[in-house]
C-alpha cells in the first residue's frame, strides 16, 4: 500500500532541493564563490536522489494514485 502523505512529503523535499539548485545556479550565482555554487548544487542533488529512492523501490506510482484515499 502506498502511503500518500509520505509520498507527498518526498515530492515536497525533491521540489525544495531542485528549487535551491535553480536559485544558486541562477540569479544568486554572482553572490557566491564558484566552489560554493557547486557544493550547494551537489548536496541538494544528492538529497533529491535520496528522497526519490524509496518511492521507486516497490510499485510504480502514478499521479492518479495520489488522488485516491
Amino acid at each position: 500500500m502506498i502511503d500518500r502523505d509520505r509520498v507527498l512529503a518526498k515530492i515536497a523535499t525533491i521540489d525544495r532541493c531542485l528549487a535551491r539548485i535553480a536559485e544558486v545556479r541562477g540569479a544568486r550565482r554572482q553572490d557566491l564563490l564558484p566552489v560554493d555554487v557547486e557544493d550547494i548544487a551537489s548536496l541538494n542533488l544528492q538529497r533529491a536522489i535520496q528522497a526519490a529512492r524509496p518511492c521507486g523501490s516497490g510499485s510504480v506510482l502514478r499521479p492518479k494514485q495520489l488522488d485516491r484515499r
